[in-house]
């Protein structure tokens, strides 16, 4: 992805960019009650929401449709 893409959205891994992508995406895959406040990585992650997840889904596809449109 480029850094426009990346700027004002917290892709990450398993906090609250990947969490969110996952609830907007499949939600069904996501299982809040077994997060841990061990794992650091994954502490934001409490805080993530379908809606957060549909807006990095919209930079994805913006930034693949922008790509593929390219000469």
């Amino acid at each position: 992805m480029t850094p426009e893409t990346i700027d004002g959205y917290p892709f990450d891994h398993a906090g609250l960019g990947e969490t969110s992508l996952r609830m907007a995406l499949r939600p069904e895959g996501v299982d809040l009650a077994r997060l841990s406040d061990e794992k650091w990585h994954a502490r934001s992650a409490r805080h993530a929401t379908a809606d957060l997840g549909g807006q990095g889904r919209d930079r994805i596809l913006a930034r693949l449709h922008a790509a593929l449109k390219s000469p």
